[in-house]
């Protein structure tokens, strides 16, 4: 039988299991695990016993809520809840709302069932305060390889849709734990895997030019996962995207390990103080550069913006990049060619 959760992958769907999962706590088959988890994430003991749980999804927008009363506390669990998104600076208002729950153990679980890169874990775990102070925020991680570890030993569920939730979280995690090039973007274990994948070859050539080390995710209105180099926000960048780097059918011709970069200007209106007339005036240097010094672009694929300048103006191409060595050789090329079209971004914002 195929899993459910293959098919039911979005935040909602997981949302659902969880408060199914919970508002069942009564049941034979799903109170062990309910019990693990109330001990892992509120720290009920082992001779507590639940008495009620009652579950809302949304409350004050928050994922999920939910109130647990035992024979000795009464606990508040809220559970952000994430797939393959980040966090996106939402929990410092959700914590204005918790703050006037009283009465309760106030327990507060970010559950995401991929990756959880460095600077989000930063980010939920800690904040500055007004007084300019780094504080904790008492927001607790779950990455896919804690949430994994923590479902494993009720992998033997007799419940179909427990067991077949259990199943798909492990298979998240065996796509986070692999390294191979993947072939395929079609689904979230490709995304996990690209990810990986992404930060195998491409962390070190992100240090050695001084970009961002986390410019690595999942992104897109089509899914996809890239490596950016950027230096600083809404500045021009080189996005190599993961859908552009399986092998494909393309004019009749069937195009092996592709690796593509795109120049993009995604955001360069926001720069403060840059017009779009300088936008374009930018554009036309970069082309001319191209095209003075020979570099490797394809100028034919400019796709103008609502305003008037084009999001994309080139397209770094090579082909048979069957190794990671050679992958991160045309990641290597593709930082100094970046670095060298900055130069005209640089003299004009001089």
């Amino acid at each position: 039988m195929e899993n459910l959760f293959d098919y039911a992958d979005k935040e909602l769907a997981q949302d659902a299991f969880l408060r199914w999962l919970f508002s069942n706590w009564q049941e034979e088959d799903f109170a062990p695990l309910v019990k693990a988890l109330l001990k892992e994430f509120c720290g009920l003991s082992e001779d507590e016993n639940i008495k009620d749980i009652q579950s809302w999804a949304q409350w004050q927008y928050i994922d999920l809520t939910f109130y647990i009363y035992t024979d000795k506390t009464e606990y508040a669990l809220f559970i952000e809840d994430k797939a393959f998104t980040s966090e996106h600076n939402q929990l410092k208002t959700y914590d204005t709302k918790i703050a006037n729950i009283e009465g309760k153990k106030t327990c507060k679980i970010f559950y995401k069932t991929s990756i959880v890169k460095d600077v989000e874990r930063k980010r939920v775990e800690k904040r500055v305060n007004a007084d300019g102070e780094t504080e904790n925020t008492n927001w607790r991680v779950y990455d896919i390889f804690s949430i994994a570890k923590l479902l494993m030993p009720y992998k033997d569920n007799k419940n179909l849709i427990i067991k077949q939730y259990i199943e798909y979280i492990c298979k998240l995690m065996n796509a986070a734990q692999s390294s191979d090039k993947p072939t395929d973007n079609s689904g979230n274990l490709d995304y996990i895997k690209w990810e990986n994948y992404f930060r195998k070859v491409g962390t070190g050539v992100l240090k050695k030019y001084g970009y961002i080390e986390d410019n690595i995710g999942k992104s897109g209105h089509y899914p996809y996962v890239s490596i950016v180099f950027q230096r600083r926000e809404n500045e021009p960048y080189l996005e190599i995207r993961s859908r552009d780097c399986v092998s494909k059918k393309y004019r009749n011709k069937t195009v092996l390990n592709p690796f593509v970069a795109r120049i993009l200007f995604y955001g360069a209106d926001n720069v403060e103080g840059v017009k779009i007339s300088d936008i374009i005036a930018i554009q036309n240097k970069m082309i001319e550069k191209i095209k003075t010094e020979g570099m490797p672009f394809d100028l034919t694929n400019a796709r103008k913006s609502g305003s008037g300048f084009s999001k994309q103006i080139g397209k770094y191409r090579a082909e048979k990049i069957d190794t990671d060595e050679k992958f991160i050789a045309e990641l290597e090329k593709c930082a100094i060619l970046y670095n060298e079209l900055m130069k005209v971004w640089d003299s004009f914002k001089a």
